[in-house]
Parts: structure tokens; sequence; C-alpha cells
């Protein structure tokens, strides 16, 4: 009767931790879906608001004189305001496409992160390989994305267009689950926490 009564509460342990294991599963699979809708919306809406910040028409001078040219560091104050609203986005770049890269005008990075690629022409890294035609012809490009779960990255192209409809330049977006992978972690422990009580 006592070694019934033990198996038996065994298994409705066992049973117990594996529908917990599973509902922690599809939550955090729900969650990851959620969140993943969210950042890249927000970072629609980022690009478009940012892409009214730009005095198009000084954008090859911004380019050449960076802070030294009128209103630069006042565009980039509020390009930096429209990331800090928008959660999810990890970074903010207007860029020029030239032949041979993406020449970054305005670099709009997280805190922790001091260095400044101004001027810099980045060379197109491959997932933009497809996509290079379209952009030198100042065209729309579909989102990229890449990596899975907590290496996942979107990355959204905005083109920034003047008073004739040319594309003078890209408002790129960034969006990462790394900004929630502490908070996954932490929930994972606590989890785990719980059933060694």
């Amino acid at each position: 009767s006592g070694k019934l009564q033990r198996r038996f509460t065994r298994l409705l342990v066992g049973a117990a931790v594996a529908i917990t294991i599973v509902m922690v599963l599809i939550s955090m699979s729900i969650y990851f879906e959620h969140t993943k809708k969210e950042y890249t919306l927000n970072a629609h809406g980022a690009v478009r608001l940012a892409a009214t910040e730009i005095d198009v028409n000084r954008i090859e001078e911004f380019s050449k004189r960076g802070q030294e040219s009128k209103g630069y560091v006042e565009t980039k104050l509020r390009l930096t305001a429209v990331k800090n609203n928008y959660p999810g986005i990890k970074h903010l770049y207007v860029y020029i496409i030239r032949e041979d890269g993406l020449q970054v005008v305005f670099d709009v990075n997280d805190l922790e992160e001091t260095e400044d690629t101004f001027g810099k022409v980045i060379p197109f890294d491959e997932a933009f390989i497809p996509y290079i035609d379209r952009l030198l012809a100042g065209e729309e490009i579909e989102d990229i994305q890449s990596g899975q779960t907590f290496g996942w990255q979107n990355t959204i192209m905005h083109p920034v267009e003047d008073a004739d409809g040319v594309t003078k330049c890209y408002v790129r977006a960034d969006v990462s689950m790394d900004i929630i992978s502490d908070f996954i972690k932490e929930y994972l422990i606590r989890i785990v926490l719980i059933f060694n009580l």
C-alpha cells in the first residue's frame, strides 16, 4: 500500500512537471511570436517617422561634413528620440547607397556602444546581396530576417525620397530578440527554482 502510494505520488509529480514544461514552452513560443510581430510593427513605424526628420536636400552635405553641418546634431538627436520611443529597436541608421556599400550618415546605437561609424562605407553583407540593384535604384525592399529565437533579427530598410520622388537615402532599423533574452533567462531560472523548493 505504501509502495503503491509512493509510486502514484511520483507519477503525479512527474505528470505535473511534464505538463508545466509543455505549458512553459507553449507560452514562450506564443510570447516570442507576439513580440516579433510587435517589434516589427514598431520598426516600420520608426523608420517612417525617422524619414520625416531628415532634410534630404542636405543629406550629401551631412554625409561629408557630419557634425560641422548645420542641422546635423539636431537631426541626430531627433533620430535618437525616435529610436528610444519604439521598443525592440537595437540600432537605427541612415545610409546613402553607394556602388561599393552603405555609407553611414547617421548611426544611432545603444548607449553602451560607443563606436560611431559615421562616414564609413560598409560593404554589402551577404543578406543584402539579392537586393543591391533595387537599393541602388532607390526601391523598397522586403524585411531581411535572420536567425532563430534568441538570435532572431529583422532589418527594415525604408527609402527617403525628395520632393521629386527620388530616393536620396535609406533609414535602417534593426530589431532583435536579444533585447528580451535576459528577461527570458530570468523567467526560466525562476521556474527551475520553483521545482527545487
